[in-house]
């Protein structure tokens, strides 16, 4: 068993918590390229939006940035 396996059941069974708790006002952000058919299909029919996290992303701390 992988961990794409692993991952799979937790997904399912966190969803609905997420929902109550935070309805559909919320984001994932897909910080690393989803493998497996099984986990990616689970996440794109579920979640309201995902981000796109980009390979060289900018550090975007304001306090770095003053």
């Amino acid at each position: 068993m992988d961990i794409y396996h692993k991952k799979l059941p937790i997904l399912r069974s966190e969803l609905p918590e997420i929902e109550d708790l935070l309805g559909d006002d919320w984001r994932f952000q897909n910080m690393i390229m989803i493998q497996n058919i099984s986990v990616a299909s689970l996440i794109h029919d579920n979640m309201p939006e995902v981000i796109d996290w980009p390979s060289n992303s900018p550090d975007l701390n304001p306090i770095e940035n003053l």
